[in-house]
Order: structure tokens, then C-alpha cells, then sequence
């Protein structure tokens, strides 16, 4: 089954295909290992940076989205997701807290603009 998003698939179709739920999954599995340890939090996000990096190159194989377009969007909004999860010790390591509400913020608008963020991208293409 592809998962590249094609033009006349309905929001809903979009959203679901363009959200990172497999890499997500591994990263709260990483992120369940490391427990309250704040000392193991750059590591953690060091693991996030290469699953973003290996998801992009290996989506094609593995989740068979071969559309690099597709895979950048893929990439970021799993940033994003990671982001939101660990927002607590972001703004730990930060010190500064309306960093929170942002991050927040932005992946909420992120996620549902997402698919005509993509329609923007892909008609441009066109």
C-alpha cells in the first residue's frame, strides 16, 4: 500500500498519512526507558535527531512514502510531536516558560494545517 499523499485524497486521509504515529510510538518507547532521569535528556533528543534523520531516508522501504516532499512534512511534524510530548523538560533545560504555549501552539496549528500545507507545496510542484 502507498502512503504518498495524493491530491484528491480527503483531509482526513491526509492528516492520518501525514502523521508520524510508527516513529512517534518509538520515540515514547525510548522515552519510557529513560524515566525521570534528567541527566539521559540530551541523549534522548540525540535518539529523536537520528530517528528523524533515519525516517527520512528510510520511509521509502519501511513506510513506503516515497515522495520527499512527503517525507520532509513527515519529519518535521514528528519534531513537532516530540517537542510537544517533552515540552516539560524543554522548558526545564530553557528556563523560559511561554516556550511551552508555543510549542504548543505551533504543533496544533502544524497538525490540522498540515494537509493544505501539503496541497500548497504539491500545486506549486505542478
Amino acid at each position: 500500500m502507498e502512503r504518498d499523499i495524493k491530491p484528491q485524497d480527503s483531509y482526513l486521509t491526509k492528516l492520518n498519512t501525514l502523521l508520524p504515529s510508527e516513529v512517534t510510538a518509538l520515540y515514547l518507547f525510548l522515552r519510557t526507558l529513560e524515566g525521570d532521569d534528567r541527566d539521559l535528556d540530551k541523549n534522548l533528543f540525540g535518539f529523536a535527531g537520528a530517528i528523524g534523520i533515519l525516517l527520512y531516508f528510510l520511509s521509502p522501504q519501511l513506510l513506503r512514502v516515497r515522495d520527499p516532499v512527503s517525507r520532509l512534512l513527515y519529519v518535521v511534524t514528528f519534531y513537532l510531536w516530540v517537542a510537544s510530548i517533552d515540552i516539560t523538560v524543554i522548558v526545564f533545560h530553557a528556563n523560559w516558560p511561554p516556550l511551552s504555549f508555543l510549542v504548543t501552539g505551533i504543533t496544533a496549528i502544524w497538525t490540522f494545517s498540515l494537509p493544505y500545507i501539503f496541497d500548497a507545496i504539491k500545486s506549486k510542484q505542478q
